[in-house]
């Protein structure tokens, strides 16, 4: 039996959602790896389709631990089982394209209190 793919133990996203990452954390006080996740449960929560776009992944990178935390497999379970991906590098791409796409959802934030009403 074959075992479920896996993330790799580190992923980088693009430099313009590193860019607005950092942005958001002047904002809110909340770390990039907070941040991202906020924006991959976000994307995922839209029903997205993370086919549509390719990030270049040329910006910020995070450790899977850090950025998906003690949730690492319940995120890996539903980026299988909403991408379809075959492979690793399908699956860690589904993962930064739900980052990305979430982050545009978080544009508008100006406060904490705006991460909240978003979440």
């Amino acid at each position: 039996m074959n075992e479920p793919l896996k993330l790799p133990s580190r992923v980088r996203v693009s430099e313009a959602a590193s860019n607005h990452l950092a942005y958001l954390k002047s904002k809110t006080q909340l770390t990039p790896n907070i941040l991202a996740r906020i924006a991959l449960t976000v994307s995922l929560n839209s029903n997205f389709d993370h086919r549509h776009l390719s990030p270049v992944c040329d910006g910020l990178e995070f450790n899977l631990s850090t950025l998906l935390g003690d949730q690492t497999l319940t995120y890996e379970l539903l980026l299988l089982s909403e991408s379809g991906a075959s492979s690793v590098e399908e699956l860690t791409m589904a993962l930064v394209s739900h980052i990305e796409n979430g982050i545009a959802y978080l544009r508008q934030v100006k406060s904490l209190a705006d991460v909240a009403n978003i979440v």
